[in-house]
């Protein structure tokens, strides 16, 4: 599971740069669109405004901190302009709402376009880790650190371009040398070891986050994922990871060289964005266009497209199970939860392939379905007859009623022949009061409106039948 929540570990108590936000009424101002996603903290709605279509995400800032958070995120990419990070067109406030209007990104996932691609080639990946660290550099040019760069974060322009862009700054911290900065915000597989130990994180903390995306792609596994959540932290604190699959058989020693050099637990070790820029491996699109590079130019591995849509399914299960464990929270914390959610699990089982069968395992499952039905078919066949008996003591049974009724007739003529005071009269009629239904209590209510009590029989008195003796008065007072 993710580290996605904001625990407020390792902020500045202000905000470096003031935001520009201003008052407006947003609603009235955008046509608003599809719900494009929604996060622990806001919603992202597509929008448009004479013509240009952008995506809006709506933060509701309730407590001080939530309000915090956002002007920091907004007054973060207020100081971006890159053709690699999303833009932020403007900030607007109204009431506890603080919307911030960014560009429209069309092109979806990275990895979802790299999947499509089944002749995937070492260049186009070169190609997308170099634009990344172009974002990178410009960013800590800035002294701005992302801290959450995760393939759900870099996406697509538009469907017909190679433009990544990066997403999503709600992490995002402002750096000063020599300043502190600890955080634990970020997603476990992507988090350095310095994030995941609560020690002060640096410019080069970003760069772990790109080395284990360069290992994605080139292989469409992930270095660190364990069985569990804590083995993958163990995996990730004692930096344990390799070239061993057969997926890297195809890969270039220069691709693995990068890899290597940002997989570095100390983070002086790592190449920072702009060290990583003047590596061989992304400065081969150069190298191609000066002249031919046929090792980089071949396809990387086939069964890297299948470890990677593999690698989606299973992070997207996560993210679902995720908001099941919160949709299991909310309903905890109401006094009747709603259908189907108290049953849910906090983590869903993962999907799994179909188990082959032998022959030998299909005869016997024929077998037991043969036994099962022969088994239906004699309860069946006892059922009628217990009906068929049934039908038959019917009358016997009616009889006996019969007598038990005249029994208790005659015991309650005794007992009012016995009783010195009489019943009250049942001169109105009772029944239960619609509002006690509606409040799910029980009670007894007297109906005055006898139209509306025709339709509703009074309650029967086991002792009604009989007619209570008369009081003779003694004339004593």
């Amino acid at each position: 599971m993710a580290y996605s929540r904001r625990y407020g570990l390792g902020r500045s108590k202000e905000t470096e740069v003031k935001p520009e936000i201003i008052d407006e009424e947003v609603e009235s101002q955008y046509n608003f669109g599809p719900v494009l996603g929604r996060g622990a903290f806001g919603v992202v709605t597509r929008a448009s405004k004479d013509g240009t279509e952008f995506a809006i995400k709506t933060l509701k800032c309730v407590r001080l901190q939530q309000r915090k958070d956002a002007e920091r995120e907004i007054a973060i990419l207020q100081q971006l302009d890159h053709k690699n990070v999303c833009r932020l067109t403007a900030a607007r406030k109204s009431g506890r709402n603080i919307f911030m209007i960014m560009e429209l990104c069309t092109g979806g996932e990275l990895f979802d376009k790299v999947a499509q691609d089944h002749l995937l080639k070492e260049t186009t990946v070169t190609e997308y880790l170099r634009q990344i660290c172009q974002a990178l550099s410009y960013l800590h040019s800035k002294n701005i650190l992302h801290l959450d760069l995760k393939p759900e974060n870099v996406v697509m322009a538009r469907p017909d371009c190679d433009t990544i862009k990066i997403i999503d700054f709600g992490g995002a911290q402002f750096f000063t040398k020599g300043k502190a900065v600890r955080t634990m915000f970020g997603t476990r597989e992507y988090m350095a070891p310095e994030t995941l130990s609560f020690e002060p994180v640096e410019l080069t903390t970003d760069m772990w986050s790109v080395g284990v995306l360069a290992y994605n792609l080139l292989s469409g596994l992930s270095p660190f994922a364990g069985d569990d959540d804590n083995e993958t932290e163990c995996n990730i604190q004692n930096c344990e990871w390799d070239f061993d699959e057969e997926e890297f058989d195809k890969v270039s020693d220069e691709a693995k060289d990068f890899i290597s050099n940002l997989l570095v637990f100390g983070t002086n070790d790592r190449l920072n964005a702009d060290r990583a820029l003047e590596h061989p491996w992304l400065k081969t699109i150069k190298r191609i266009e000066e002249g031919p590079e046929q090792k980089f130019e071949r396809s990387l591995s086939v069964s890297l497209i299948d470890n990677l849509k593999a690698l989606i399914a299973r992070r997207r299960w996560k993210r679902a199970g995720t908001a099941i464990s919160l949709l299991g929270r909310i309903s905890g914390s109401l006094t009747t939860p709603p259908a189907g959610i108290s049953s849910l699990k906090s983590t869903p089982d993962p999907p799994h392939k179909a188990d082959i069968i032998t022959e030998d395992e299909k005869e016997n499952h024929k077998e037991n379905i043969s036994e099962k039905t022969q088994l239906i078919n004699d309860d069946k066949r006892l059922s009628a007859n217990q009906n068929s008996n049934n039908n038959t003591r019917i009358p016997a049974i009616e009889k006996k009623e019969e007598k038990k009724e005249n029994l208790m007739s005659n015991i309650a003529q005794d007992i009012f022949s016995s009783m010195k005071f009489k019943p009250p009269q049942e001169d109105q009629a009772r029944k239960i009061s619609s509002e006690s239904f509606e409040s799910s209590e029980s009670g007894i209510s007297i109906d005055h409106d006898s139209k509306s009590s025709d339709h509703i029989k009074p309650l029967a008195d086991p002792l009604s039948k009989a007619k209570a003796p008369e009081r003779k008065d003694s004339g004593k007072e």
